[in-house]
């Protein structure tokens, strides 16, 4: 399982997802020269989640995901830091020009909502309250999912995560969703989901689509490993700005 600090309460948390596209042939590359970036931005101040990840849908996207207590010094501290630099001027030769894309997000105050899950039952949604789905206010929402495929299954575990990836995004209010696979062992996996509304994911987790989909993960990964994180969130639209010209300037 990967880094998570646990110990951190996320309400006032920074959410940071990152995409981007290496060349042809170039993935692995980019793989190898990430891990000591990874081990070292996890010793950082402030710093409650990150690693890569590797699409399983193509040979060449990657998912950066991070989190970190609000403070925005720890960003900047972060992306000057003696690790990340040498990392980011190697992997900038292996990426496709234009194809590195980043979104900070604030999570808000909603303990209940933001709760682990674990799969205890059929279908996670099961453990939500009723003030859980109902809310008068329609902030957008992020859920990630770790979750550890048992040995030698992780290839059926992404068979499986490449049909409910495709099925899902045609649901109504679905922003975004897809699995990724880890890039530090042969069994972890992990999906990113963003919603336009609690309501709309509640709908989703409720379908026979995603009841399907669970029915046939659990008997293909360990037990209890299976966690999801909800997280309402606002988008730091100022942030975002700034950085439109960070990633021009110093990335793309």
């Amino acid at each position: 399982m990967a880094h998570v600090n646990d110990k951190y309460d996320r309400a006032g948390m920074l959410i940071i997802e990152v995409y981007l596209e290496t060349s042809e042939g170039k993935r692995d590359e980019v793989i190898e020269i990430a891990h000591a970036n990874v081990a070292g931005t996890r010793q950082e101040n402030g710093n409650l989640y990150y690693t890569h990840y590797a699409s399983i849908e193509n040979d060449t996207e990657m998912f950066v995901y991070e989190q970190w207590k609000n403070n925005l010094y720890n960003i900047r501290d972060h992306t000057s830091s003696a690790h990340y630099e040498p990392f980011a001027a190697k992997r900038r030769k292996r990426l496709v020009p234009n194809s590195y894309g980043i979104t900070f997000w604030l999570t808000q105050n909603d303990a209940d909502f933001s709760k682990e899950l674990k799969l205890a039952s059929l279908n996670p949604v099961d453990e939500l309250k009723k003030s859980d789905v109902e809310s008068d206010e329609k902030r957008m929402i992020i859920v990630d999912v770790h979750y550890e495929a048992k040995a030698g299954k992780r290839e059926e575990v992404m068979e499986l995560a490449n049909w409910i990836m495709h099925g899902t995004r045609n649901y109504k209010g679905n922003i975004r969703y897809a699995h990724y696979r880890s890039i530090e062992n042969d069994t972890g996996m992990f999906s990113f989901e963003r919603w336009e509304s609690r309501e709309d994911m509640i709908w989703y987790l409720r379908s026979e689509k995603h009841k399907e989909f669970i029915q046939k993960l659990k008997p293909l990964i360990e037990e209890d490993s299976y966690k999801v994180r909800m997280y309402e969130v606002d988008e730091m639209t100022f942030v975002n700005r700034s950085n439109r010209d960070f990633v021009k300037n110093q990335v793309n």
